[in-house]
Protein backbone atom coordinates (compact mmCIF):
# COMPACT_ATOMS: atom_id res chain seq x y z
CA UNK A 1 0.00 0.00 0.00
CA UNK A 2 2.41 2.62 0.90
CA UNK A 3 4.10 1.79 -2.25
CA UNK A 4 1.22 2.62 -4.31
CA UNK A 5 0.31 5.60 -2.31
CA UNK A 6 4.00 6.68 -3.35
CA UNK A 7 3.80 5.95 -7.15
CA UNK A 8 0.49 7.65 -7.46
CA UNK A 9 0.59 10.21 -5.61
CA UNK A 10 3.91 11.33 -7.51
CA UNK A 11 1.31 11.61 -10.43
CA UNK A 12 0.07 14.41 -8.16
CA UNK A 13 2.46 16.85 -8.94
CA UNK A 14 4.18 20.23 -10.26
CA UNK A 15 8.01 19.39 -11.98
CA UNK A 16 11.06 21.29 -10.09
CA UNK A 17 12.73 23.71 -12.20
CA UNK A 18 13.50 27.33 -11.42
CA UNK A 19 13.50 26.60 -7.26
CA UNK A 20 11.40 29.99 -6.64
CA UNK A 21 10.13 30.31 -3.81
CA UNK A 22 6.91 31.12 -4.88
CA UNK A 23 5.71 28.65 -7.17
CA UNK A 24 8.07 25.76 -6.65
CA UNK A 25 8.38 23.57 -9.51
CA UNK A 26 8.21 19.56 -8.66
CA UNK A 27 6.17 16.22 -8.32
CA UNK A 28 2.70 17.37 -5.84
CA UNK A 29 0.27 15.22 -4.74
CA UNK A 30 -2.77 14.61 -2.30
CA UNK A 31 -1.61 11.85 0.11
CA UNK A 32 -5.32 11.28 0.64
CA UNK A 33 -5.99 10.95 -3.07
CA UNK A 34 -2.69 9.23 -4.55
CA UNK A 35 -2.77 8.13 -8.07
CA UNK A 36 -3.68 10.83 -9.94
CA UNK A 37 -2.24 14.42 -9.91
CA UNK A 38 -0.53 16.95 -11.85
CA UNK A 39 2.91 17.93 -12.89
CA UNK A 40 4.16 21.71 -13.00
CA UNK A 41 7.18 23.74 -14.41
CA UNK A 42 7.18 27.46 -14.88
CA UNK A 43 9.72 29.22 -17.15
CA UNK A 44 10.14 32.93 -16.68
CA UNK A 45 6.69 34.21 -16.62
CA UNK A 46 4.55 30.86 -18.43
CA UNK A 47 4.29 27.70 -16.72
CA UNK A 48 3.32 24.38 -18.54
CA UNK A 49 1.20 21.58 -16.74
CA UNK A 50 -0.10 17.86 -16.86
CA UNK A 51 -2.30 16.45 -15.00
CA UNK A 52 -2.02 12.20 -15.11
CA UNK A 53 -5.68 10.66 -14.56
CA UNK A 54 -7.67 8.09 -15.86
CA UNK A 55 -11.07 8.10 -18.25
CA UNK A 56 -14.21 6.43 -17.04
CA UNK A 57 -13.60 3.14 -18.15
CA UNK A 58 -10.57 3.40 -15.98
CA UNK A 59 -7.78 3.62 -18.35
CA UNK A 60 -5.38 5.77 -17.85
CA UNK A 61 -5.25 9.51 -19.94
CA UNK A 62 -3.65 12.99 -19.72
CA UNK A 63 -4.13 16.61 -19.57
CA UNK A 64 -2.18 19.49 -20.37
CA UNK A 65 -2.36 23.27 -20.50
CA UNK A 66 -0.04 26.23 -21.24
CA UNK A 67 -0.47 29.75 -19.47
CA UNK A 68 0.46 32.67 -17.57
CA UNK A 69 2.50 32.33 -14.14
CA UNK A 70 1.85 35.56 -12.29
CA UNK A 71 4.08 35.82 -9.07
CA UNK A 72 3.39 37.71 -6.43
CA UNK A 73 5.63 37.85 -2.66
CA UNK A 74 5.69 34.56 -1.40
CA UNK A 75 2.39 33.29 -3.60
CA UNK A 76 1.74 32.39 -7.33
CA UNK A 77 -1.35 31.72 -9.50
CA UNK A 78 -1.22 29.88 -13.04
CA UNK A 79 -4.27 30.02 -15.54
CA UNK A 80 -4.54 28.14 -18.50
CA UNK A 81 -6.91 25.75 -20.95
CA UNK A 82 -6.75 21.99 -20.01
CA UNK A 83 -6.27 20.47 -23.24
CA UNK A 84 -6.56 16.66 -24.45
CA UNK A 85 -4.39 15.40 -27.49
CA UNK A 86 -5.32 11.92 -29.21
CA UNK A 87 -3.55 10.02 -32.44
CA UNK A 88 0.21 11.11 -31.60
CA UNK A 89 2.89 8.56 -31.13
CA UNK A 90 3.05 5.76 -28.92
CA UNK A 91 6.29 4.56 -26.49
CA UNK A 92 6.33 1.55 -28.53
CA UNK A 93 6.63 3.47 -32.09
CA UNK A 94 9.31 4.86 -34.34
CA UNK A 95 6.82 6.47 -36.56
CA UNK A 96 5.62 9.73 -35.88
CA UNK A 97 2.40 10.85 -35.67
CA UNK A 98 0.84 14.71 -35.44
CA UNK A 99 -1.42 14.24 -32.32
CA UNK A 100 -4.66 16.38 -32.45
CA UNK A 101 -5.73 18.60 -29.67
CA UNK A 102 -9.42 19.30 -27.87
CA UNK A 103 -10.37 21.74 -25.59
CA UNK A 104 -11.53 19.90 -21.96
CA UNK A 105 -11.75 23.10 -19.33
CA UNK A 106 -10.15 26.06 -17.36
CA UNK A 107 -7.64 25.12 -14.86
CA UNK A 108 -6.30 27.61 -12.36
CA UNK A 109 -3.64 26.79 -9.49
CA UNK A 110 -2.60 28.62 -6.64
CA UNK A 111 0.59 28.24 -4.61
CA UNK A 112 1.28 29.60 -1.36
CA UNK A 113 4.28 30.03 0.70
CA UNK A 114 4.38 26.45 2.22
CA UNK A 115 4.77 24.39 -0.95
CA UNK A 116 1.34 23.92 -0.82
CA UNK A 117 -1.05 23.90 -4.12
CA UNK A 118 -5.08 24.71 -5.05
CA UNK A 119 -6.27 23.51 -8.29
CA UNK A 120 -9.33 24.72 -9.50
CA UNK A 121 -11.29 22.45 -12.34
CA UNK A 122 -15.26 23.21 -12.94
CA UNK A 123 -16.52 20.66 -11.10
CA UNK A 124 -13.44 19.95 -8.26
CA UNK A 125 -10.93 21.43 -6.01
CA UNK A 126 -7.82 19.31 -5.55
CA UNK A 127 -5.59 20.35 -2.27
CA UNK A 128 -2.12 19.45 -3.09
CA UNK A 129 1.87 19.47 -1.36
CA UNK A 130 5.00 18.96 -2.67
CA UNK A 131 5.81 15.28 -2.82
CA UNK A 132 9.09 13.89 -0.83
CA UNK A 133 9.57 10.77 -2.88
CA UNK A 134 12.98 9.92 -1.41
CA UNK A 135 13.04 10.36 2.02
CA UNK A 136 15.36 13.30 1.15
CA UNK A 137 15.43 16.84 0.31
CA UNK A 138 18.94 16.42 -2.14
CA UNK A 139 18.50 17.42 -5.51
CA UNK A 140 20.36 15.88 -8.62
CA UNK A 141 24.18 15.97 -8.84
CA UNK A 142 25.67 18.16 -11.69
CA UNK A 143 25.34 15.10 -14.28
CA UNK A 144 21.40 13.92 -13.68
CA UNK A 145 18.48 15.16 -15.32
CA UNK A 146 17.72 18.70 -13.47
CA UNK A 147 13.69 18.51 -12.68
CA UNK A 148 11.63 19.48 -15.68
CA UNK A 149 9.50 18.78 -18.75
CA UNK A 150 11.94 16.67 -21.44
CA UNK A 151 11.17 15.80 -25.40
CA UNK A 152 12.73 15.18 -28.30
CA UNK A 153 11.70 17.82 -31.06
CA UNK A 154 11.21 15.21 -33.81
CA UNK A 155 8.86 13.46 -31.65
CA UNK A 156 6.63 16.40 -30.75
CA UNK A 157 2.74 15.14 -28.71
CA UNK A 158 4.89 13.06 -26.20
CA UNK A 159 7.37 13.90 -23.29
CA UNK A 160 8.66 13.09 -20.43
CA UNK A 161 8.46 14.22 -16.87
CA UNK A 162 11.59 13.81 -14.52
CA UNK A 163 12.94 14.15 -11.11
CA UNK A 164 15.80 13.47 -9.11
CA UNK A 165 15.66 13.94 -5.40
CA UNK A 166 18.68 11.79 -3.54
CA UNK A 167 19.75 9.98 -6.52
CA UNK A 168 16.41 8.49 -6.88
CA UNK A 169 14.59 9.27 -10.34
CA UNK A 170 10.99 9.65 -10.94
CA UNK A 171 9.67 10.14 -14.16
CA UNK A 172 6.64 9.90 -16.33
CA UNK A 173 6.11 9.35 -19.91
CA UNK A 174 2.79 10.72 -21.63
CA UNK A 175 2.41 9.55 -25.18
CA UNK A 176 -0.50 7.38 -26.69
CA UNK A 177 -2.17 3.86 -26.75
CA UNK A 178 -2.35 2.48 -30.46
CA UNK A 179 -6.11 3.32 -30.44
CA UNK A 180 -3.90 6.82 -30.51
CA UNK A 181 -6.20 7.69 -26.97
CA UNK A 182 -3.92 9.74 -24.82
CA UNK A 183 -2.07 7.20 -22.10
CA UNK A 184 0.99 7.34 -19.71
CA UNK A 185 3.46 4.84 -17.71
CA UNK A 186 5.72 5.38 -14.88
CA UNK A 187 9.77 4.48 -14.65
CA UNK A 188 11.66 5.03 -11.33
CA UNK A 189 14.77 3.99 -9.46
CA UNK A 190 18.10 4.58 -8.22
CA UNK A 191 19.68 7.16 -10.87
CA UNK A 192 23.14 7.40 -8.84
CA UNK A 193 25.29 5.53 -11.86
CA UNK A 194 23.71 7.64 -14.51
CA UNK A 195 21.43 5.15 -15.96
CA UNK A 196 18.62 2.54 -14.81
CA UNK A 197 16.76 0.13 -16.07
CA UNK A 198 13.59 0.09 -14.72
CA UNK A 199 9.59 -1.52 -15.11
CA UNK A 200 7.55 0.80 -17.49
CA UNK A 201 4.87 0.73 -15.13
CA UNK A 202 0.86 0.80 -15.87
CA UNK A 203 -1.86 2.01 -13.48
CA UNK A 204 -5.74 1.32 -14.12
CA UNK A 205 -9.29 1.98 -12.45
CA UNK A 206 -8.07 5.13 -10.49
CA UNK A 207 -10.07 8.24 -10.26
CA UNK A 208 -10.95 10.33 -13.15
CA UNK A 209 -10.08 14.31 -13.68
CA UNK A 210 -13.51 15.29 -11.56
CA UNK A 211 -14.46 12.01 -9.88
CA UNK A 212 -14.45 10.74 -6.82
CA UNK A 213 -11.20 8.98 -5.21
CA UNK A 214 -10.46 5.52 -6.37
CA UNK A 215 -7.39 3.80 -5.77
CA UNK A 216 -5.65 2.31 -8.75
CA UNK A 217 -4.27 -0.90 -9.66
CA UNK A 218 -1.08 -1.96 -11.35
CA UNK A 219 -1.05 -3.50 -14.17
CA UNK A 220 2.40 -5.59 -14.66
CA UNK A 221 3.31 -6.84 -18.24
CA UNK A 222 6.90 -7.06 -17.87
CA UNK A 223 7.87 -4.19 -20.10
CA UNK A 224 11.20 -2.38 -19.21
CA UNK A 225 12.38 1.59 -19.92
CA UNK A 226 15.71 3.00 -19.97
CA UNK A 227 16.84 5.81 -18.48
CA UNK A 228 20.03 7.63 -19.13
CA UNK A 229 22.04 11.21 -18.48
CA UNK A 230 25.46 12.63 -18.31
CA UNK A 231 24.22 15.88 -18.14
CA UNK A 232 21.83 18.26 -16.76
CA UNK A 233 19.59 18.61 -19.60
CA UNK A 234 20.11 15.67 -22.35
CA UNK A 235 19.68 12.41 -21.92
CA UNK A 236 18.96 9.34 -23.88
CA UNK A 237 15.54 7.19 -22.67
CA UNK A 238 13.85 4.46 -24.63
CA UNK A 239 11.70 1.44 -24.00
CA UNK A 240 13.76 -1.62 -23.92
CA UNK A 241 12.35 -3.35 -26.59
CA UNK A 242 12.76 -0.07 -29.02
CA UNK A 243 15.24 2.33 -30.54
CA UNK A 244 17.01 4.64 -27.86
CA UNK A 245 15.60 8.50 -27.83
CA UNK A 246 17.19 11.82 -27.38
CA UNK A 247 15.87 13.88 -24.86
CA UNK A 248 16.38 17.67 -24.00
CA UNK A 249 14.72 20.32 -21.43
CA UNK A 250 11.31 21.60 -23.37
CA UNK A 251 11.47 25.17 -24.30
CA UNK A 252 7.72 26.58 -23.78
CA UNK A 253 7.92 30.32 -22.87
CA UNK A 254 9.63 31.86 -25.77
CA UNK A 255 13.30 32.04 -24.18
CA UNK A 256 16.77 31.75 -26.59
CA UNK A 257 17.61 28.28 -27.07
CA UNK A 258 18.94 26.79 -24.04
CA UNK A 259 17.76 29.27 -21.87
CA UNK A 260 14.98 26.24 -20.17
CA UNK A 261 17.85 24.35 -19.09
CA UNK A 262 19.08 26.04 -15.54
CA UNK A 263 22.38 24.62 -15.42
CA UNK A 264 23.43 26.27 -18.53
CA UNK A 265 21.56 29.70 -18.05
CA UNK A 266 24.61 31.01 -15.68
CA UNK A 267 26.61 33.74 -16.13
CA UNK A 268 29.97 31.48 -17.03
CA UNK A 269 28.10 29.11 -18.30
CA UNK A 270 26.18 31.06 -21.11
CA UNK A 271 29.37 32.42 -22.28
CA UNK A 272 30.56 28.46 -23.93
CA UNK A 273 28.61 28.14 -26.64
CA UNK A 274 30.54 29.28 -30.03
CA UNK A 275 32.98 27.76 -32.55
CA UNK A 276 36.44 26.79 -30.64
CA UNK A 277 39.92 25.87 -32.88
CA UNK A 278 43.02 24.28 -32.15
CA UNK A 279 45.45 21.48 -32.05
CA UNK A 280 46.32 18.02 -30.97
CA UNK A 281 49.69 16.54 -30.63
CA UNK A 282 51.08 12.73 -29.52
CA UNK A 283 51.14 9.60 -31.90
CA UNK A 284 48.71 11.31 -34.17
CA UNK A 285 49.21 14.89 -34.43
CA UNK A 286 46.82 17.24 -36.61
CA UNK A 287 44.16 20.34 -35.94
CA UNK A 288 40.32 20.11 -34.77
CA UNK A 289 36.95 22.77 -35.16
CA UNK A 290 34.22 22.33 -32.95
CA UNK A 291 30.96 24.23 -32.30
CA UNK A 292 29.48 24.17 -29.32
CA UNK A 293 25.63 24.38 -29.24
CA UNK A 294 23.46 26.05 -26.13
CA UNK A 295 21.98 22.78 -25.22
CA UNK A 296 26.14 21.51 -24.67
CA UNK A 297 26.17 19.11 -27.81
CA UNK A 298 29.72 19.42 -29.65
CA UNK A 299 29.95 18.60 -33.21
CA UNK A 300 33.23 19.48 -35.48
CA UNK A 301 36.29 17.73 -37.25
CA UNK A 302 39.73 16.47 -37.02
CA UNK A 303 42.23 17.08 -39.47
CA UNK A 304 45.53 14.59 -39.12
CA UNK A 305 48.71 16.41 -40.94
CA UNK A 306 50.52 13.03 -40.76
CA UNK A 307 47.79 11.16 -42.93
CA UNK A 308 45.81 13.71 -44.17
CA UNK A 309 42.37 12.69 -43.54
CA UNK A 310 39.26 14.56 -41.65
CA UNK A 311 37.14 12.70 -39.16
CA UNK A 312 33.98 13.96 -37.61
CA UNK A 313 33.34 14.34 -33.93
CA UNK A 314 30.90 14.66 -31.93
CA UNK A 315 30.04 14.98 -27.58
CA UNK A 316 29.11 17.15 -24.91
CA UNK A 317 30.66 19.76 -22.77
CA UNK A 318 29.02 20.18 -19.09
CA UNK A 319 27.53 23.55 -17.68
CA UNK A 320 30.96 23.63 -16.19
CA UNK A 321 33.37 23.62 -19.11
CA UNK A 322 33.88 19.77 -18.84
CA UNK A 323 34.34 18.26 -22.59
CA UNK A 324 34.34 15.16 -23.86
CA UNK A 325 34.44 13.87 -27.59
CA UNK A 326 34.23 11.15 -29.57
CA UNK A 327 36.31 10.77 -32.79
CA UNK A 328 38.09 8.42 -35.31
CA UNK A 329 41.44 9.42 -36.43
CA UNK A 330 42.26 6.92 -39.54
CA UNK A 331 44.69 4.50 -38.54
CA UNK A 332 44.94 5.76 -34.62
CA UNK A 333 41.26 4.24 -34.89
CA UNK A 334 38.53 5.95 -32.00
CA UNK A 335 40.08 7.91 -29.91
CA UNK A 336 38.56 9.78 -27.09
CA UNK A 337 39.07 13.53 -26.10
CA UNK A 338 38.54 14.78 -22.04
CA UNK A 339 39.45 18.02 -21.25
CA UNK A 340 37.93 21.33 -20.09
CA UNK A 341 37.21 24.82 -21.12
CA UNK A 342 38.78 27.27 -18.94
CA UNK A 343 36.02 29.53 -18.25
CA UNK A 344 38.15 32.11 -16.10
CA UNK A 345 40.69 31.76 -18.88
CA UNK A 346 38.82 33.27 -22.14
CA UNK A 347 37.20 30.04 -22.88
CA UNK A 348 40.96 28.27 -23.32
CA UNK A 349 40.56 24.27 -24.07
CA UNK A 350 43.20 21.50 -22.77
CA UNK A 351 43.08 18.01 -22.67
CA UNK A 352 44.04 15.17 -23.31
CA UNK A 353 43.22 12.33 -26.07
CA UNK A 354 43.62 8.34 -25.96
CA UNK A 355 43.18 5.73 -28.76
CA UNK A 356 41.11 2.37 -28.77
CA UNK A 357 45.13 1.24 -29.43
CA UNK A 358 46.53 2.73 -25.95
CA UNK A 359 48.00 5.96 -27.90
CA UNK A 360 47.47 9.28 -27.17
CA UNK A 361 48.57 12.76 -26.38
CA UNK A 362 47.35 16.40 -25.67
CA UNK A 363 45.06 19.16 -27.03
CA UNK A 364 44.79 22.52 -26.89
CA UNK A 365 42.88 25.44 -28.14
CA UNK A 366 40.51 28.50 -27.79
CA UNK A 367 37.05 29.81 -28.63
CA UNK A 368 36.88 32.40 -31.74
CA UNK A 369 36.86 36.13 -30.50
CA UNK A 370 38.95 34.71 -27.44
CA UNK A 371 36.15 35.27 -24.86
CA UNK A 372 33.64 33.48 -23.20
CA UNK A 373 31.81 37.11 -22.41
Amino acid sequence: MKRYLALFGLLACLLAGHALADAPDGWYWNQREGGTGFMFEGQAHVAFVAFFVFDDSGKPVWYVATGPLVRTLGTATFQGTLLQYRNGQPADSTVYRTPTASTVSSVRIDFDANDTATVYLPTRTLKATRFNFSGSSKGPSNVQPETGWYWNPQEGGRGYAIEVQDNKVFMAMFHYAKDGSPTWNIAQGDLSSGSLRANFETYSNGQTLTGTYRLPAQVNDGTQFDIAFNDPCLGIVHRSDMPATSIQRFSFAGMPAGAECRARNTPNAIGLPGTYRGYYSGQDSGSFTLVLDSYGRVNGTMQSSRTGGTWSTSGTSLPDGKLNLTTTLGPAGTASFNGTIRLMNNCTLVGTWTSAGGRGGTFSGGKDGGSCY
